[in-house]
């Protein structure tokens, strides 16, 4: 017989949303470093302004903005 205390469902809850969150970071983190070697270390066929537009910019900030607050949160808590 399993005896669950008040803090179980907590903190199966903080594990989830803990995996939700890694599962993001790293999927933006994957895109992000993908886009930038294309940009810095380029092709002879690819021309950053060409390919990038305003919409795709607002992404990769608002999603490096997601980063950054979510791990200056993390860190705030330890």
């Amino acid at each position: 017989m399993k005896i669950f205390s008040p803090y179980s469902d907590m903190v199966r809850e903080a594990q989830e949303m803990v995996e939700l969150l890694s599962t993001k970071i790293k999927g933006i983190s994957k895109r992000l470093r993908k886009e930038k070697e294309l940009s810095f270390y380029s092709a002879e066929d690819f021309i950053p302004t060409e390919e990038y537009g305003p919409e795709y910019v607002e992404m990769a900030i608002k999603d490096a903005e997601f980063v950054l607050k979510t791990v200056e949160e993390a860190f705030n808590k330890t």
